[in-house]
């Protein structure tokens, strides 16, 4: 046998300690690893956890040590990169683990070469299309550790295949990180490891190489680790060799050999070996709010904004906006974002999320006075608005603004046509401008005006500006549609929606005539888990929320809104067996929206909590029965079994498996006549229950615990993970608010409606001048998802990324450019490089054709600003 020994270290920045707490042991490991290096030629490279930002965070405190680190790194001593933060791979969006490497590769470069190597130790289960997006970057290889169950490949060495076609030859760690990590002088010891070792791997690892990882968590450097090595090599000489290697040297040795390139596809996220916590999305869903709020900030409005704002200026704040992107990064790391951290670390995380949103706020406002050459003139107009649409669909916009007029009645009108635009005011209020502004050498007059929120519908073609005239003239009357809400049904082009008596809905779909009923059934039930583990007690109790009563707030002939009241009666606590007898109630209000011209249904939901340790979630129930369901992941959709296997012995795992699953915007299944979809805005977990006639899903909106970890739960039995730390935030008692939304429709259409509930519109009344209305780019299908808009790296240009969310190959797919501003398409890798070939684009005067973009293929096309 060859043996390859890694000497490394897995630092996790925050978890039962605080980041900073954490950077003290981070500096003096730091210290230690240069010495060790400096003083030592025979320790040949140490691979410094496959994360870029330790070394910002200690050479902020010793920024004298950069030449020392520069130097071994050139010297590949230290093994750095690829990666910003070791990510979770399920919860951050496609578009975050993108800039995620992005970020890293750039810092890495600044030393030396980034390890190519997509390397996840730790991340709880493996992502389908990881494959893609290491090969986006040039990257052929992986290596990681959870998810796999030993039954999916013979060997600890296979081509890892993404449903796009793309495949990395990967390692898996299936004893871990740190298998070698109790190596040290003690020769008796290290042959017990070494003999454990073979007897595990020796099986797995066909072509007689076998890796041993010697470090983990917040390990420092093991100094004597040559020595050690020399003892190996000259107790077993002839039998077997020991060598001081890294991760790409011994993914070299093995992917030369024809034994180890299997061909495995799909997602790995099953316990048998070790916990992949298939539940851990569902715990501090208030994190994984604000995570989905700071991605959707970032990338659907800051970036697209601050790209217009370059097209028209030539200014581009890279430095900003990679600042706030590497405050949610550092929040996406794998324990971070899986909230199994201290109330004080996730404290933290809040404060670094609210410092992105504050950057990415300020950066909008920015980018539209520059747009708008504002000249420093930013009094409000009252006659005239500008609407940037950054959603790249051509579509009917259908969204609600706030405007500032001087009268109390007014009417709106398109600037180019002066088409009257009918609107629905939502609701309004006078304001004192007085009171907002600065008081410079005397007082302000008093100037009283009115706030105004607004719906309207307004026609788009992709990504432009568009403006709107504000009169006080009331137009002449126009000939009236019937209000959305009638006789206690709500009714648009579409469908008819009818509250219940229980307070669930019954839909009806005009089209395809079919119905879906129990939508919206609100369900709450026990918690025993932890931080890291949904757990229901051995002796669960359920209950429904039920309707106490309902107002419609908003009925016109576009829109209509309507509060509905829940009572929700629930035992004030949980353990591990039963759940309390002293019960209390919890308020629940949903505000439901109906919107003319849309097949979607927004639900908006406020929890009121005042019960630990427990679970409320929402179910939507399907029309028929089928066998699998379809989910979005990073990029593009994931069909996944409805229900799992019973024949499974489930003693021999680490935990249960069971139909919990991660999802990103929405997740559906097929009906009798279409598809019945629940999108969301940040529930970032859904289970599907097992049903007798039809399929239901449901999604955890509010999950309690008390502890970090607990031992011996249900659904995990034995050793606790993490601490026995108490999380009393974790609870979550308080007021929390949740959005999700009911679509029936085809496949075809879910990537534009997933983009239209995701991608609001940027109004601006601070208007002096102002250019001319421009479309600048719109895609015309509807299986198309936009995941960035943003200035390149390297080149003063756009960079233009989509998706093909749709479940076949796209033929001739077609973007429409505005050629007056933008120039020379062409199409490139994740790392911004020209590909070689450009057979599958070809352009026509403002157009461009795709030819055979396959379904989860990710698109990344450049243009010259001109």
């Amino acid at each position: 046998m060859k043996f390859s020994i890694v000497a490394h270290t897995h630092w996790d920045r925050e978890w039962h300690k605080t980041f900073e707490k954490y950077r003290v042991r981070l500096v003096d490991f730091f210290d230690d690893l240069i010495e060790t290096l400096e003083n030592d030629s025979d320790f040949s490279c140490f691979v410094m956890d496959g994360q870029m930002v330790v070394f910002e965070d200690y050479l902020i405190i010793e920024p004298e040590n950069r030449e020392s680190l520069v130097k071994l790194i050139k010297e590949n001593r230290i093994i750095v990169g690829p990666w910003y933060t070791q990510p979770d791979e399920f919860v951050p969006s496609g578009e975050s683990l993108i800039r995620n490497l992005l970020i890293g590769k750039e810092l890495a470069n600044a030393f030396h070469d980034e390890m190519e190597i997509g390397y996840l130790p730790d991340s709880f289960g493996q992502s389908a299309q990881i494959p893609q997006l290491l090969n986006g970057f040039g990257y052929n290889r992986a290596l990681f550790w959870r998810g796999m169950t030993g039954e999916e490949t013979a060997s600890e060495n296979f081509l890892w295949k993404s449903q796009d076609g793309s495949q990395v030859e990967t390692t898996v760690l299936s004893q871990g990180y740190g298998n070698a990590r109790d190596l040290s002088l003690d020769l008796d010891k290290n042959i017990e490891i070494i003999e454990e070792n073979i007897e595990l791997l020796s099986k797995t690892s066909p072509s007689g190489h076998i890796l041993l990882m010697c470090g983990f968590d917040q390990r420092k450097i093991k100094k004597h680790l040559p020595k050690i090595i020399s003892d190996l090599n000259h107790h077993y000489q002839g039998q077997h060799e020991f060598t001081l290697s890294s991760l790409q040297a011994y993914q070299d040795l093995v992917f030369e050999h024809d034994v180890n390139k299997e061909v495995v596809t799909g997602e790995f996220r099953k316990g048998k070996n070790m916990r992949v916590h298939v539940g851990i999305g569902m715990t501090r869903p208030d994190l994984k709010r604000k995570n989905y709020d700071v991605q959707t900030q970032l990338f659907s409005q800051t970036e697209p904004l601050s790209a217009l704002r370059f097209l028209e200026t030539g200014k581009y704040p890279k430095g900003l906006i990679d600042h706030a992107c590497k405050y949610m990064l550092q929040n996406q790391a794998h324990d971070s974002i899986c909230s199994v951290c201290t109330d004080e670390t996730h404290l933290e995380m809040k404060v670094r999320y609210d410092k992105a949103l504050q950057l990415a706020s300020e950066l909008n406002i920015l980018a539209y006075e520059d747009i708008l050459d504002l000249d420093g003139n930013k009094a409000l107009s009252f006659d005239k608005f500008a609407l940037f649409n950054l959603n790249a669909h051509q579509d009917l916009l259908e969204t609600t603004i706030d405007i500032y007029t001087s009268h109390k009645e007014f009417s709106i009108s398109c600037s180019e046509s002066h088409d009257n635009l009918p609107f629905t005011l939502i609701s309004q209020e006078q304001l004192n401008l007085n009171d907002t502004t600065i008081e410079i050498g005397g007082k302000n007059e008093d100037i009283y005006l009115y706030k105004n929120r607004i719906f309207l519908s307004v026609p788009v073609n992709g990504i432009g500006i568009h403006y709107f005239d504000i009169s006080d003239a009331i137009p002449g009357s126009l000939e009236k549609q019937k209000e959305i809400f009638n006789n206690e049904v709500f009714e648009n082009d579409f469908f008819t929606l009818k509250l219940e008596s229980d307070g669930t809905f019954t839909y009806f779909d005009k089209e395809s005539n079919e119905s879906f009923s129990h939508l919206n059934r609100i369900i709450e039930n026990g918690n025993a888990g932890d931080e890291y583990d949904y757990s229901p007690p051995l002796n669960d109790q359920n209950f429904q929320a039920n309707l106490e009563n309902w107002q419609v707030l908003v009925n016109s002939t576009d829109l209509a809104q309507m509060a509905i009241n829940y009572k929700l009666e629930a035992p004030i606590d949980s353990d591990v067996t039963n759940r309390s007898e002293e019960t209390t109630n919890i308020s629940i209000q949903t505000l439901v929206t109906v919107t003319r011209h849309s097949r979607r249904i927004d639900f908006k939901t406020n929890i009121e909590n005042t019960v630990k340790n427990h679970r409320i979630s929402v179910s939507f129930a399907n029309n028929k029965k089928t066998e699998k369901h379809f989910s979005e992941q990073q990029f593009g959709l994931l069909w996944r079994e409805n229900q799992i296997e019973r024949a499974i012995d489930w003693e021999d795992w680490q935990e249960l498996y069971y139909p919990v699953y991660p999802q990103q915007r929405f997740t559906g299944f097929e009906s009798h006549g279409s598809n019945m979809i629940i999108l969301n805005k940040g529930l970032v977990t859904y289970e599907i229950p097992e049903t007798v006639d039809k399929d239901s899903i449901t999604i955890p909106l509010l999950t309690s615990t008390d502890y970090m970890g607990k031992q011996d739960l249900l659904y995990r039995p034995g050793r606790r993970s993490g601490l026995h730390v108490a999380t009393p935030d974790s609870e979550m008692i308080g007021s929390h608010e949740f959005e999700y939304a009911f679509f029936a429709g085809e496949i075809t259409a879910i990537a534009k409606e997933a983009d239209r509930y995701q991608q609001a519109p940027f109004a601006s009344q601070t208007i002096s001048s102002h250019i001319s209305e421009r479309d600048y780019l719109c895609v015309e299908n509807s299986e198309l998802s936009m995941h960035a808009l943003k200035k390149a790296n390297t080149f003063d240009g756009l960079i233009f990324r989509i998706v093909n969310e749709g479940q076949e190959s796209l033929k001739n797919a077609k973007i429409v450019f505005d050629k007056e501003i933008l120039s020379n398409p062409r199409l490139v890798n994740l790392s911004e490089n020209v590909l070689e070939s450009q057979e599958n684009i070809s352009v026509t005067n403002q157009q461009i054709r795709l030819n055979d973009i396959e379904p989860n293929q990710i698109i990344s096309i450049a243009f010259d600003r001109k």
